[in-house]
């Protein structure tokens, strides 16, 4: 699974628009949204963010996996 979709499913999971996990991260949407769309890859801050926000070890984020 990419990164852009695996970070949809948590967010979406946890019940988060794009903007509520904006801003608990200090984010804008815009920049989650490309993320989500894989039309940029993050930076280990921002991933470390994007655990925070979300509530999940970073490594939620970044395993591979076989789907």
């Amino acid at each position: 699974m990419t990164f852009g979709r695996r970070l949809r499913k948590l967010r979406e999971k946890r019940g988060l628009s794009q903007e509520a996990l904006g801003r608990n991260t200090s984010l804008n949407r815009t920049s989650i949204q490309k993320l989500e769309a894989g039309e940029c890859d993050p930076r280990l801050t921002t991933i470390r963010l994007l655990a925070l926000g979300l509530r999940v070890p970073p490594r939620e984020l970044i395993e591979w996996d076989a789907e």
